[in-house]
């Protein structure tokens, strides 16, 4: 997966990650992109990579 450095919060890439905790909003932006689930942290985001599932996207700082 290459990383697309985003330096403008209102890039329209950066929508799907706003207002996660809001269950609605996260349905219709994921609509079609079943099972969603979200995790948190570098150990979470590593196991997912080897998990072998598919992913949708990765938002990440340039630390990470």
């Amino acid at each position: 997966m290459d990383a697309i450095p985003i330096a403008d919060p209102r890039d329209e890439r950066v929508a799907p990650y706003l207002d996660l905790r809001d269950h609605h909003r996260r349905a219709q932006e994921f609509a079609g992109v079943r099972p969603t689930f979200i995790c948190e942290g570098a150990f979470l985001v590593e196991r997912l990579l080897r998990s072998g599932l598919g992913v949708h996207s990765i938002l990440v700082t340039e630390q990470a």
